[in-house]
């Protein structure tokens, strides 16, 4: 079990990525909640720290993985960084609203993706808490409130992405502009497919 001073490292760590858990070196509901999410989802290069137990206990091999994270931008893998999966809604932690969430498969099937469009692929709205997920009118069951999910940003990444280039990096749900322009623009790892357009 971690020590006190492992966990307020951990807690440290979770602020310096945008979730505010305070730091008080007791691994309460919300803290473990944060390390389990980041032991999962952690896949920065192998370096013998991948893949890391997943317990919600900050011992030594996930605080490693912590400050290599943190050396490098705060990287959740080679290409993405935790920063960029926080809801866009409110970033108070609570039993509700996790303010960051990714797992591994959402993070895995990004980059072979972004190998595909061998460019910067640029996301929206990841992760959503339950209040701003409402706010913009998502389904009930969205993807995007399980850190499942993400919307590409268009106009900032390289080139379109195609079903079959979304579905060939593990995305089982895509959806389309339209029959007349199927451009991917919303991706997801649920646990079947499908796919739908916009408009």
């Amino acid at each position: 079990m971690a020590s006190k001073s492992q966990v307020a490292a951990g807690q440290r760590f979770a602020g310096k990525v945008g979730v505010p858990l305070g730091v008080d070196g007791k691994n309460g509901f919300l803290s473990k909640r944060f390390f389990r999410m980041f032991q999962d989802s952690f896949q920065f290069g192998d370096y013998g720290l991948s893949p890391l137990v997943v317990d919600g206990d900050p011992g030594l091999k996930t605080l490693a993985a912590m400050r290599l994270s943190e050396r490098n931008g705060c990287a959740v893998s080679e290409h993405f960084v935790y920063p960029e999966f926080r809801t866009k809604g409110s970033l108070v932690v609570s039993r509700q609203n996790e303010v960051l969430l990714v797992v591994r498969d959402q993070v895995k099937a990004l980059e072979a993706l972004r190998v595909t469009i061998g460019k910067p692929l640029h996301l929206l709205s990841p992760f959503r808490d339950p209040t701003h997920n409402t706010l913009v009118g998502g389904a009930k069951n969205s993807q995007h409130l399980y850190g499942r999910a993400a919307d590409i940003d268009r106009p900032r990444t390289a080139r379109p992405v195609s079903e079959a280039e979304a579905r060939a990096a593990g995305f089982r749900g895509v959806g389309m502009i339209s029959r007349s322009n199927p451009e991917v623009v919303h991706v997801d790892v649920r646990g079947f497919d499908a796919r739908w357009f916009y408009s």
